[in-house]
């Protein structure tokens, strides 16, 4: 597969097989993301996996947490809500692509009851069988350490996409970091800043045909 097509082919994957992903699988794939570049080569991350019965307790207490409507507690950036504090140009490409999913999904304005359904699934992590969660060591630089992970991400999702793997990011992962530093011992030193959702694309269910655009630029003479 060629970088570029993994790099446009490459979708968000909102739903899942019932379906284990290999160890030998993941473990090669995490070994190839560990060669991402970063600062220096500070490599200022550490990985994180929860699979069966640890991430059963992490869906469990983050679904708690978003029903008492608890107010986040995430510690970095990545924890931000976006529809209240975000730049307006990026609330608005937030909030037009939230409608494009419901429109895809024939999911009416008024109907709370399917809409409610579908974030109980992403706070489920749309059923992955397979959470990563990318943590940054405090003392790091947040913009460069950000930046690093970003990186990270990145490759992790072109690797898994090589490998058959369907994938998405889940910001979520760090909106109540109390609820996942027991279950998986993340280092005290370390914050949660994102996760990942990893496993086999369930290619009958609708959600899974959306795909999203992206913003039309023109290249100027200073851009090369």
């Amino acid at each position: 597969m060629k970088v570029k097509d993994a790099i446009r082919n490459r979708r968000s994957t909102r739903a899942y097989l019932d379906k284990e992903v290999p160890e030998e699988v993941l473990h090669e794939l995490l070994d190839d993301a560990l060669w991402s570049p970063s600062w220096g080569s500070t490599q200022c991350w550490e990985i994180y996996i929860a699979q069966g019965e640890d991430l059963n307790r992490v869906r469990d207490g983050l679904l708690t947490s978003y029903q008492k409507d608890e107010a986040l507690s995430g510690d970095n950036p990545v924890g931000v809500d976006v529809k209240n504090n975000g730049a307006e140009q990026v609330k608005n490409r937030y909030m037009v692509v939230g409608k494009a999913i419901f429109d895809h999904l024939d999911i009416e304005r008024g109907d709370s009851e399917r809409r409610e359904l579908y974030y109980h699934s992403m706070y489920s992590f749309f059923g992955a069988p397979t959470l990563v969660v990318l943590t940054l060591d405090k003392e790091e630089s947040e913009d460069y350490g950000l930046f690093d992970l970003g990186v990270i991400t990145q490759t992790i999702l072109l690797a898994a996409h090589e490998k058959g793997l369907g994938s998405c990011i889940m910001a979520l992962t760090a909106f109540h970091p109390e609820v996942i530093q027991d279950i998986l011992n993340i280092n005290e030193n370390h914050k949660i800043a994102v996760g990942i959702a990893l496993g086999y694309p369930d290619s009958g269910n609708k959600i899974n045909d959306f795909t999203k655009g992206r913003i039309e630029k023109e290249m100027g003479e200073n851009d090369v």
